[in-house]
């Protein structure tokens, strides 16, 4: 039999190894929800500029309420087409990072490493939230197709709804794991 104290200690250092593992999943999520994510989407609009062969003005910032953004104003004339492109692909790529990162989550067996890469894309898919306010991209988005200005909020919630949906799938997904 082993003393007493030993099985205290053993309990002590479980608590403190999950404890560092939430607090490294979390942080991951965090990370990826205020600068990941929206790197991704301003990078989108750059390589659609320099595709384009277009010079542009960028003036990024980062607060906590917003994470990282940034203004990003082309200095030449793009079509209607371009500029389609040019206003959805930062949302294009986010989206695509945060399914890529929520399959590998799904693929890993190891429940640590699996929740960490669906942190990750959970991160990322919400970071899509942080951009939908003001006069966005979806807006300008619109108003190249020609939608009217009362279309913009039914189409920003159901855009919402679908990342709020699959973020909570997402985090449903860390939680089982963990138990």
């Amino acid at each position: 039999m082993y003393p007493e104290k030993y099985y205290k200690d053993l309990e002590k250092s479980g608590r403190k190894e999950s404890f560092l593992k939430n607090l490294s999943i979390a942080s991951v999520f965090l990370a990826f929800f205020l600068v990941g994510g929206q790197l991704v989407h301003e990078l989108g609009h750059i390589a659609v500029l320099v595709f384009y062969d277009c010079f542009y003005n960028i003036e990024p910032g980062f607060s906590l309420l917003n994470g990282f953004y940034a203004s990003i104003q082309p200095i030449c004339t793009l079509n209607d087409t371009q500029l389609l492109l040019f206003y959805s692909i930062g949302y294009i790529g986010t989206i695509v990072m945060g399914s890529a990162f929520s399959v590998l989550g799904l693929k890993r067996e190891d429940n640590f490493e699996a929740s960490f890469f669906t942190a990750a894309g959970t991160g990322a898919f919400l970071s899509i939230m942080l951009t939908i306010g003001g006069h966005g991209d979806i807006e300008r988005f619109l108003d190249i197709l020609g939608v009217d200005p009362f279309y913009n909020l039914p189409v920003k919630l159901f855009f919402m709804l679908g990342i709020l949906s699959t973020s909570l799938k997402n985090i449903g997904m860390i939680l089982e794991r963990q138990d």
